[in-house]
């Protein structure tokens, strides 16, 4: 379970410092923000992917797959409802 948890917060912070460099230009005001909702995502992707595949186990490769469209998903709806674009 440490390493699910784990990996959701490394795929989460990926795809938070993905989105700072190539979806906002390397905007430094949105770096907290988007990190934040990268792990946020991933966490929230990860539970989804773990109750998707129903196991207790510690890797399926489902589970972080999950983690990161959620956190996309979830940095995707911020660029959308954000009245900073």
């Amino acid at each position: 379970m440490f390493l699910s948890i784990t990996l959701w917060l490394i795929f989460g912070l990926i795809a938070g410092l993905v989105a700072v460099t190539f979806i906002y230009n390397g905007d430094r005001r949105q770096l907290f923000p988007l990190i934040t909702l990268g792990v946020v995502g991933g966490l929230i992707g990860g539970s989804f992917g773990q109750i998707i595949t129903n196991t207790q186990a510690d890797f399926r490769l489902l589970t972080p797959v999950v983690s990161l469209i959620g956190a996309v998903l979830l940095i995707g709806l911020y660029k959308n409802i954000s009245p900073q674009n």
